[in-house]
C-alpha cells in the first residue's frame, strides 16, 4: 500500500486535522491508521481508535459497529444453538 507522497508532504502536523485530512483526500480507514503510525509515531491500536472514533469517520463507525454487533450476536447464537 503505497501513498501518494503528495497526500503526505500535504499532511497536517496534527493528529485529529490529519484525519480530516486523510479522509477528505480519500485514503481508507487502514491507510489512514498506517499514516498516523508513521507520521506521528503511534502505536497501531491508538491509530485505529484515533480514526475510529474521529468525527470523520463516524459514518463509517455506525457500519462497522452494526457489523460488529450482528457478528457477534450470531456467535452467541451458534454458541447457544
Amino acid at each position: 500500500m503505497e501513498i501518494d507522497p503528495q497526500i503526505l508532504s500535504a499532511c497536517p502536523d496534527q493528529p485529529e486535522a490529519a484525519i480530516v485530512f486523510l479522509r477528505q483526500a480519500g485514503l481508507s480507514k487502514i491507510e489512514s491508521i498506517k499514516v498516523l503510525h508513521d507520521r506521528f509515531n503511534l502505536s497501531l491500536v491508538e491509530g485505529k481508535s484515533l480514526v475510529h472514533l474521529s468525527p470523520a469517520w463516524a459514518d463509517v463507525r455506525r457500519v462497522d459497529d452494526a457489523l460488529h454487533e450482528e457478528l457477534l450476536a450470531s456467535i452467541v447464537n451458534s454458541a447457544n444453538d
